[in-house]
């Protein structure tokens, strides 16, 4: 009598843009795929309400559950690290993945947020503001003094270091917390991008990350594949850095925008949006005096 097929064990992935990229690679090594079905969820910032009973749902089946950190109650919904870990069979895995957020190649890169958490979006860049337009803008009413004084604008190379270590500092330790760390591959990678925003590592740390999960669950490393940037649709070049280039020109989904163009939209940004700037001088209002960019 033939025997069924054995279903093979389910990993749900769910966190930031970050694990989602990882997921990409698990699903496409086909060690990883022989061994693990793979269910990569929306970023958990994109769950809504409806959804979460599903997410339960998934959760209660695996056998590997794959996160990174997420505060209990976050938006008001029960998809929290702790709640999802707590839904796990007794026999499942679960695996706590670094959130990588470093600023050492772009100390001058911020989020800005409303009172109600939410990050504001800046023409051109998404989420991201830099801290040298905010203060430009703040600083200089006329838009053509704005710009020369930004194109001389020079940050001490002491403060960029202070921001670089201190920035390592705090990844490597929440990094103590975690089963999958990442401070060790941002270094690994020391002599190109490791980051290509604060929030976006390159294919190099993603790569290690995916071979450390594999490993984790007593897989080979993954073989390293050749492939698009996963989470390079923004690239800020780095200021300070190893990777630091005199050519200020961002990169945005695949054509480059000179930093000059993108403080412009900034500018014109800031000055229909008074609020928003406002918003962002109080926020920020500590690493500008650091950087000596107070408006």
């Amino acid at each position: 009598m033939a025997r069924a097929p054995r279903t093979k064990p389910l990993l749900v992935a769910i966190g930031n843009c970050q694990i989602s990229a990882v997921s990409v690679l698990l699903k496409h090594s086909a060690p990883f795929r022989d061994s693990y079905r793979v269910a990569a969820l929306p970023g958990v910032h994109e769950i809504p309400a409806a959804d979460v009973p599903l997410l339960h749902s998934l959760v209660r089946r695996a056998s590997v559950l794959l996160t990174q950190q997420v505060r209990e109650d976050y938006r008001g919904l029960e998809v929290g690290t702790a709640t999802l870990s707590n839904l796990l069979d007794s026999g499942a895995r679960h695996l706590l993945m670094s959130t990588v957020y470093f600023r050492g190649d772009h100390p001058t890169t911020v989020y800005v947020h409303r009172a109600d958490g939410a990050a504001v979006r800046a023409p051109l860049t998404a989420e991201y503001h830099d801290l040298r337009f905010i203060a430009a803008a703040a600083a200089f009413e006329d838009d053509a003094v704005a710009l020369r004084h930004l194109e001389h604008e020079v940050i001490e190379p002491e403060v960029l270091q202070r921001v670089r270590v201190e920035s390592e500092e705090e990844l490597r330790r929440r990094d103590e917390k975690v089963d999958i760390p990442s401070a060790d591959l941002l270094q690994e990678v020391v002599a190109k991008p490791g980051v290509w925003t604060p929030n976006h590592p390159t294919n190099a740390v993603v790569q290690g990350l995916a071979s450390r999960i594999a490993v984790s669950l007593g897989l080979a490393d993954l073989t390293q594949t050749t492939r698009p940037e996963l989470l390079g649709e923004i690239r800020i070049p780095a200021l300070g850095g190893p990777g630091s280039s005199k050519r200020r020109a961002w990169m945005i989904h695949g054509s480059p925008v000179d930093e000059s163009e993108i403080f412009r939209q900034h500018l014109a940004f800031y000055r229909s949006r008074p609020d928003v700037l406002s918003l962002a001088l109080s926020e920020h209002a500590s690493s500008l005096e650091l950087m000596g960019l107070q408006a």
